[in-house]
């Protein structure tokens, strides 16, 4: 059975799409509560996975590494992450929640602004096709980024602008 796309999977996507996982491992990264609380919760309430399947490992620094082996599920999310130059040719939910997933799993703030570790050439052609403008790793126009993935984004909520 093919996951129809919704504002929650493809928010799952987005944080996939910044994952260094294992071929069949659906993964995230994050020193945030509230960001592997909603991994989580994705995973049992959307995906099915059982709650024993998933992992948490302490990795250091406050971070945790949250995680669970399905192969099926890994394929699919891979397979939009692919495809998202394609499918996220517009602003709408499902656009705001892939790129607010790719940012909680990737996003940063310093004094010069937001940027994101590991910003791709087709992840730069999917802002830029959403009117998002990126030079290097960094954000150019913050205010549309803002906007677009406000929301959807629990990193973003934690950060002072």
């Amino acid at each position: 059975m093919k996951t129809k796309l919704n504002p929650t999977i493809c928010y799952m996507a987005g944080l996939q799409s910044k994952s260094n996982e294992e071929r069949s491992a659906v993964g995230v990264s994050t020193g945030l509560e509230s960001i592997e609380q909603k991994f989580i919760e994705i995973a049992i309430n959307d995906l099915g996975i059982k709650p024993n399947r998933i992992v948490i490992e302490e990795i250091g620094g406050g971070m945790r590494h949250v995680l669970f082996y399905h192969s099926r599920i890994c394929k699919q999310l891979k397979d939009i992450c692919e495809s998202s130059e394609k499918i996220f040719k517009r602003r709408n939910e499902l656009a705001s929640a892939y790129v607010a997933g790719m940012f909680d799993a990737a996003g940063h703030k310093d004094s010069q602004g937001l940027y994101m570790k590991k910003i791709e050439p087709k992840d730069a052609i999917l802002l830029q096709n959403l009117e998002i403008y990126t030079k290097g790793n960094r954000i150019m126009n913050m205010t549309s980024f803002m906007t677009l993935i406000r929301g959807f984004s629990l990193l973003l909520g934690t950060m002072h602008m």
